[in-house]
């Protein structure tokens, strides 16, 4: 065949393969019925919306490259492969599997495979006949192969995401069969009075006030907080088989309607939460001062979750605006009068745009009694984005994901600074305006010199805590401690003596530290000591109200490291501890002073999965062990060093291992006798592979480094690339040697030859890390070389990216480029960006670059409108010059009218990107008005976001925008939720809103009971009247009886965001109860925090309990954690702890290895410490 007869060949299959990617991936939410021509249609729908979400769009692109390879890799014939490549996307369509099926063959590629080709062959009797049906079913394997593997390396992420697509999907289709025979609804005319809020200028007033009060430093008063700051990365919660997405907080904030943050103590949390405030703040008096109204606007509130719990307003948004204004936060005064009040009314409007920062979910006192609260914020109006921080443990005690909800949040969590960029920066940021400059260099060669100092100084707490010791004058006298006891000990002191403050008390006036140090102590045990559940896990809170009051003299002191926060009529006064980690330092000191067994008494029901006391706990045990040596340290070893026969209870002894690294961590091997250093090393060296990062943190405990290293060498040649990559950093962090690294790069390149593709893009990096000498680089170059001309072109961009790093010879760069050259007319639009970005990299001359230019733009001249969008993005690749780029813009304008709406959006982000004068932003919204019309709801959605955000829409533009919505309103379906929110966003007039609720009640009783729950949200969000309340609730309770369990969850929530009477709470606690026994395990613990919600009886708790624990045995390993924290939820009795641990205790010996933690964890969360300590001894945990 000639070459350029099997370029289209092979174009045409790998668009086919697409295809059956793109079916497969919508079949996880179950079988896509409807005929061919309407199937490719939405194929091609929902390809542009893969296209426009990372995760989906990586998920097709690996799958679309495991089928192609394997069609170019057979010998069937052009007309073969292309007619079963077809046949199995139908097939797909019609019997594809949804992600609950899957679970049920335990996501296992051959069954999926062979349960889908079953149905298809009874319904086709002619199945096996001929050679395209062998392709179709080979094709099927394939496929399900590839995107099991995905699944299972990201499945808890990919889902949601999967689910909120399929929804788009099937609006689409459904929009497009039924447009012609809906009927246009009657729309009553309703209007309602509100109570005036704030104008635009308190509005700004209040802006300029809160950037003035989140852009103070928490530690440094008379600083700002965006001098120091750092560009924050963050890393999307993933299967650590990935890793997950590397991004900027910027980034992982942007198009989110709810993200959570997580990081470890002192990782930038707070930090983090009000430099998201401060910027919305920022944005918003920016676009408030250009013109611009309160409804174009998104508003910044910030509170923290201890503050929300406390607050007594009615309704959730009520609650977090009364929250956000407490005057314990330390907020500036907003003004005299009643402007307070305007400006919550402001807050309260139902167009209002918010963005709302809830910070410290691991403050709340009983995290698990929190998850109501996060359905609350999970069931904002459109117009609220939510973003909330936490400790890890605290969010995973707390948030129950479920598959069926499109509103699963973005989770991330904090990435340290990184050493030496960050770090240095963020010091000489820190000093710049100090009195002696020179102060921050020396810390900078201090840290350099010291690398136990390096480690630490990447969280961002302790840099800060760095710099602030490092501005004593007699700072350069003592060292920095390298251990968190003295660390805090010093810092303390300097924190009491409040230097950077402008009324510290001087060196005349220090304060007595001992009499401070001993307050300090008895106050935080105070906080926590009564702070424990019924089986004696920590439930702390931050605030607390001391018992003792503080002398005088030592007033100011005191309140520089325990701050009031409030005061009651009757003279009691609340603080808190300037951080949490104080609370923490001063317990364990607290702990120290006590006799051995008194202090392992009180420390040992808190060792296992206790998330409060999992810093607290081996601080106390250290600094014990400063006072009297080894004495408490083997009192607890006496109790907990337990023998290991089953895998429940070697998870129990992970837990204690942990706790010895932590310990190994914050000491000095010399500090303990050697019986326990042996301990300690062993614990190391044990754990080398289990936790890598724990045991890297203590690398300071050198003797046991070389055992740990082997331990990690031997466990190399085994593992995949990816796990290959996290073991050699292990290695470099134990400080390998020389020959170690010879050996580890061995290993690489034997691995190199028989791997995949990403896998070896993988090893190659981390060969790289090793320091190859050229011989390893180019017996690794020839590798890459080899697999080159067989990859996809997205395959080969990322292969020439790694083979630039080996530092190819002249050859090899033009063997490379001709590969490159050879792929780009094959290309799929999306690769040809990276495609050009290889061959700038392999050094493309000039020439060469304009004549790549001029192709390009040739073909932009009939392009597609998303072919364009793409082009576009490789010309921008290659250098164009201004008359070039002015070209390109002309096309993308022209392209506008005919361009999808998904297409618009990207077109549209690029030309805004580039800086597009007025007349063309008129030009762009002319384009998007005109193309509204016709848009189906999805689409119409989609462009009046552009319009608003990115366009400057003017007043009359909205108008005729908000008549679009409103047409599209009765005939929307799926996508009425949607546009509800989007109308909100356009400030509607009082008539429209009372227009476009009329729809939504009208289409409420005919609704899907999962989709009330939103449609009553769009309603909150559009100025419900109290009669229209009455009427959706009445809906909400008429469909819950009838409702699947699993809806009854969303509406449920539905109605606490309305105002339901308590006649209306019963009706609604009597529905769930009825519907518990037959609900799913994790559908009963949602079921179970709304019960709570609704203001559950005594007698109700305990027919709620009888339930949850007559369906405990028959539960699925998953399906018993969650009950289990249903039950604990439900204040459960002695007898009912009993029964669930007999439960767990039966189903741990034959559960999976990837339950047993959890179950292991439900398990501590049932049991008294008595009774656990009996099983970990071998016992069966009956008490």
């Amino acid at each position: 065949m000639p070459l350029r007869e099997r370029q289209v060949s092979m174009s045409r299959s790998s668009k086919l393969a697409g295809s059956l990617a793109t079916v497969a991936i919508a079949a996880l939410g179950g079988p896509l019925v409807m005929g061919r021509a309407a199937l490719s249609e939405v194929v091609k729908y929902a390809q542009g919306r893969y296209e426009e979400d990372d995760q989906p769009r990586q998920v097709r692109k690996v799958v679309t490259e495991a089928i192609t390879m394997w069609a170019r890799s057979e010998r069937f014939t052009d007309e073969e492969l292309e007619l079963g490549l077809t046949l199995a996307t139908v097939t797909v369509a019609q019997f594809g599997l949804s992600n609950e099926v899957l679970a049920e063959l335990r996501f296992d590629p051959r069954q999926a495979a062979n349960k889908v080709m079953a149905s298809a062959r009874k319904k086709d009797r002619y199945w096996g006949t001929e050679k395209h049906y062998e392709v179709a079913a080979r094709s099927i394997a394939v496929t399900y192969e590839a995107l099991i593997k995905q699944l299972q390396a990201n499945h808890d992420v990919l889902i949601p995401v999967f689910q909120a697509l399929r929804d788009r999907i099937d609006a689409h289709a459904a929009a497009a069969q039924d447009m012609a025979g809906i009927i246009h609804l009657q729309l009553s005319d309703l209007v309602e009075s509100l109570v005036a809020p704030s104008t635009v200028s308190e509005v700004m007033s209040y802006l300029r006030t809160r950037i003035a009060d989140w852009n103070v430093s928490v530690w440094h008063h008379d600083r700002q907080a965006a001098a120091l700051e750092r560009h924050l990365r963050v890393r999307e919660q993933a299967n650590p088989a990935t890793g997950g997405d590397y991004l900027t907080a910027e980034e992982a904030l942007a198009h989110q309607q709810m993200l959570v943050v997580l990081g470890g103590p002192g990782a930038g949390k707070t930090w983090l939460a009000r430099r998201y405030a401060r910027q919305a703040a920022q944005t918003a008096l920016s676009q408030l001062e250009d013109g611009a109204g309160l409804d174009e606007v998104e508003l910044p509130l910030l509170t923290t979750w201890e503050q929300w719990v406390k607050a007594q307003s009615g309704s959730p948004r009520e609650s977090l605006v009364e929250a956000s204004f407490a005057s314990s936060l330390g907020h500036s005064d907003p003004g005299d009068g009643d402007i307070a009040g305007r400006l919550r009314r402001a807050f309260l409007r139902p167009q209002a745009r918010v963005l709302l920062v809830v910070d410290s979910l691991d403050e709340a006192a009983d995290q698990t009694a929190q998850a109501p609260r996060l359905h609350v914020l999970r069931g904002l109006p459109g117009g609220w984005r939510v973003v909330v921080t936490s400790r890890p443990a605290a969010w995973d005690a707390t948030y129950r994901g479920d598959s069926v909800s499109a509103s699963t949040p973005r989770v991330v969590t904090l990435c340290d600074l990184t050493y030496p960029d960050d770090v240095q920066t963020f010091i000489r940021d820190w000093f710049v305006e100090a009195a002696d400059p020179t102060r921050g260099e020396a810390l900078i060669r201090e840290i350099r010199g010291r690398a136990e100092l390096a480690r630490v100084a990447v969280v961002p707490l302790m840099l800060t805590f760095y710099c602030l010791l490092a501005e004593d004058p007699k700072a350069g006298a003592e060292p920095l401690p390298a251990r968190r006891r003295k660390l805090y000990d010093r810092l303390a002191r300097r924190l009491l003596l409040g230097r950077w403050t402008a009324d510290h008390p001087g060196l005349d006036a220090a304060p007595d530290w001992g009499y401070c140090e001993e307050l300090l102590r008895n106050w935080a045990w105070q906080a926590v000591c009564d702070r424990t559940n019924d089986v004696e896990l920590g439930v702390w809170e931050d605030s607390f109200t001391p018992s003792t009051t503080v002398r005088k003299a030592e007033r100011r002191a005191i309140d520089h490291m325990v701050p009031k926060t409030a005061a009651d009529g009757e003279g009691n006064i609340t603080r808190r501890f300037v951080h949490r980690t104080f609370l923490e330092h001063f317990v364990a000191e607290h702990i120290a002073t006590l006799d051995a067994s008194e202090a392992a008494g009180l420390l040992l029901p808190h060792l296992w999965f206790d998330p409060d006391w999992k810093v607290a706990a081996p601080a106390a045990i250290v600094a014990h062990n400063q006072q009297q040596q080894g004495t408490l340290f083997q009192h607890l070893l006496d109790r907990v060093a337990q023998p290991a026969p089953d895998p429940a209870r070697q998870e129990a002894r992970n837990q204690i291992d942990q706790l010895l690294l932590a310990i190994a961590q914050e000491s000095e091997a010399d500090e303990w006798s050697p019986e326990h250093q042996n301990v300690l090393h062993e614990c190391r060296t044990s754990n080398a592979i289990r936790a890598p990062d724990l045991v890297t943190r203590s690398a300071h405990w050198t003797r046991s480094n070389p055992d740990a290293r082997t331990m990690v060498l031997q466990a190399v040649p085994t593992a995949d690339p990816w796990g290959v990559a996290d073991l050699v950093e292990v290695l470099v962090g134990l400080g390998i040697t020389q020959e170690e690294r010879a050996q580890a790069r061995s290993v690489v390149l034997q691995a190199l030859p028989t791997t995949d593709l990403w896998g070896a893009l993988r090893l190659v990096e981390v060969l790289v890390g090793l320091g190859p000498i050229e011989e390893e680089r180019a017996q690794a170059r020839k590798v890459v070389l080899q697999v080159l001309p067989t990859a996809e072109p997205g395959g080969v961009a990322d292969l020439v990216g790694v083979l630039v790093e080996l530092r190819p010879i002249e050859e090899e760069r033009t063997q490379a480029s001709t590969v490159v050259l050879q792929a780009l007319p094959n290309a799929e639009p999306w690769a040809i960006a990276d495609l050009v970005k290889a061959l700038v990299g392999l050094g493309i001359t000039e020439e060469e670059l304009a004549e790549e230019r001029r192709v390009v733009l040739q073909a932009l001249t009939t392009a597609e409108p998303w072919v364009v969008l793409r082009l576009v993005e490789v010309l921008m690749g290659l250098g164009p010059i201004e008359e070039e780029q002015a070209q390109a813009r002309s096309v993308m304008l022209q392209a506008l009218p005919t361009a999808q709406p998904g297409v618009v959006v990207e077109l549209l982000k690029m030309l805004v990107g580039r800086g597009l004068t007025e007349e063309e932003r008129a030009q762009a919204r002319s384009a998007v008005l005109q193309v509204l019309p016709t848009a189906n709801p999805w689409g119409v959605a989609d462009l009046v976001e552009v319009l608003v955000g990115w366009l400057g829409i003017t007043e009359e533009e909205r108008a005729q925008a908000r008549g679009v919505v409103l047409q599209v309103l009765p005939i929307a379906a799926g996508g009425l939720e949607r546009l509800g929110e989007v109308l909100v966003g356009l400030g509607p007039t009082e008539e429209e809103q009372a227009q476009a609720r009329s729809v939504v009640l009208q289409v409420l009783p005919t609704s899907e009971p999962g989709g009330v729950a939103g449609l009553v949200g769009v309603l909150v969000g559009l100025g419900i009247t109290e009669e229209e309340q009455a009427q959706a609730r009445s809906v909400v309770l008429q469909v819950l009886p009838t409702a699947e369990p699993w809806a009854i969850a969303d509406l449920v929530k539905a109605l606490v965001g309305l105002v339901i009477t308590e006649e209306e709470r019963a009706q609604a606690r009597s529905v769930v109860l009825q519907v518990l026994p037959t609900a799913e395990p994790w559908v009963i613990g949602r079921l179970v925090e709304f019960l709570v919600e609704l203001g559950i009886t005594d007698e109700e708790r305990a027919q709620a309990r009888s339930v949850v624990l007559q369906v405990l045995p028959t539960a699925e390993p998953g399906g018993i954690v969650d009950l289990v924290k249903a039950l604990v939820g439900l204040v459960i009795t002695q007898e009912e702890r009993a029964q669930a641990r007999s439960v767990v205790l039966q189903v741990l010996p034959t559960a999976e290895p990837g339950d047993i933690p959890t179950l292991v964890g439900a398990l501590r969360a049932v049991s008294s410490v008595e009774s656990w300590l009996m099983w970990l001894s071998g016992g069966q945990a009956s008490k």
